[in-house]
């Protein structure tokens, strides 16, 4: 019987040999003491952005669309209602099209167990990343992880909570100055004291997450925020457009006739 795996570089049958699969071209993959298969190539395995490119994105796409997928997706459904308890707290980490993560989300609303899930692949959709946390130690623990997206630059809305504004600043329970532990790994830090600025500063932090070079930015909400109401006016979010003021044609052919003269170019992406 052929194996269902291939090989990523060739398209080739993989087949288990010991500790590892090979292919009918020598391309090698080890399987770990885990059990998994590590398809990556070795030139990859530690690079800073080891994910899906667009086009492989678009692929699992069109994938998933056909419903190949359906059974697994639906057995894994039956699961998680058999198991997980009311309000269950579930993390999809790669939830890529969230295709899973989706369908359970429903299934586990629709039989009442209110349930809080997240998940975590903006590396590969390119989309913004989105994370929620407490106030004190559950705002802390995400600074790892803004960090993280701070260096690699992916773009995250971190939210997190707060004390009421007569309370900051003065050691309350929980209160934390998460803006200011935050401030070297983000591009920027709202704290939001007023329910009417809510919506506008969640979309400035969308677009500032994308714009330019892309990474993490903080809201911190206080409890005044959470506890009022006020009226929803929806907008059309405002697309960061590509910035070409600093430089121009001219400077193009000179970098090209640079580039033309080196004995070693190296070409990078421009962070700004």
């Amino acid at each position: 019987m052929e194996s269902l795996l291939r090989c990523p570089l060739c398209a080739q049958p993989l087949d288990r040999q010991d500790t590892r699969y090979l292919c009918p071209r020598g391309h090698s993959f080890d399987r770990a003491a885990a059990g998994y298969v590590h398809l990556l190539p070795a030139n990859k395995l530690h690079s800073k952005d080891p994910g899906d490119d667009k086009a492989m994105a678009a692929a699992r796409n069109r994938f998933l669309s056909g419903g190949y997928y359906d059974p697994l997706r639906d057995a894994l459904t039956r699961l998680a209602l058999a198991y997980a308890p009311d309000r269950a707290q579930i993390l999809d980490a790669g939830c890529g099209e969230g295709y899973y993560s989706a369908a359970l989300f429903q299934a586990l609303l629709q039989a009442g167990k209110h349930p809080r899930m997240a998940g975590v692949d903006a590396r590969s959709t390119g989309k913004v990343g989105v994370c929620m946390a407490t106030s004190g130690p559950g705002a802390t623990n995400l600074v790892t992880g803004i960090a993280t997206a701070y260096m690699d630059s992916i773009p995250i809305v971190a939210i997190t909570c707060n004390v009421g504004v007569s309370l900051l600043g003065k050691d309350s329970f929980q209160e934390i100055d998460i803006a200011g532990i935050t401030t070297p790994i983000t591009k920027y830090s709202f704290i939001v004291k007023d329910v009417t600025k809510l919506a506008d500063t969640i979309r400035r932090a969308f677009s500032i997450a994308r714009k330019g070079r892309p990474g993490p930015v903080l809201v911190d909400i206080t409890k005044d925020v959470t506890a009022n109401k006020t009226e929803y006016i929806k907008k059309e979010p405002k697309m960061p457009q590509p910035d070409c003021s600093a430089f121009n044609e001219d400077d193009l052919k000179k970098a090209i006739q640079m580039i033309e003269k080196a004995k070693k170019p190296a070409v990078g992406r421009i962070l700004k």
